[in-house]
């Protein structure tokens, strides 16, 4: 559980440094959550939004750390 917190803090401090990022994989689903609100019936409907925030915040943060490790000559 602990890992999971880790990784969720270092996505959001990573995530406030680029505004670009923290756009398309929050806001974004959100909008379309709210556009769709009223096709949205259970907690189950809910888990393609909570997939594909969460898939994207990974692949961003690993995108980003890659890209930073490569800039700093590693």
């Amino acid at each position: 559980m602990h890992i999971i917190k880790a990784y969720y803090l270092l996505n959001i401090k990573m995530f406030a440094k680029e505004l670009v990022t923290l756009l398309s994989s929050l806001l974004l689903p959100s909008l379309f959550l709210l556009m769709n609100q009223e096709s949205i019936y259970s907690t189950d409907d809910l888990r393609f939004y909570w997939a594909f925030i969460l898939l994207t915040s990974y692949a961003y943060g690993v995108g980003i750390h890659a890209v930073r490790l490569k800039n700093e000559g590693a």
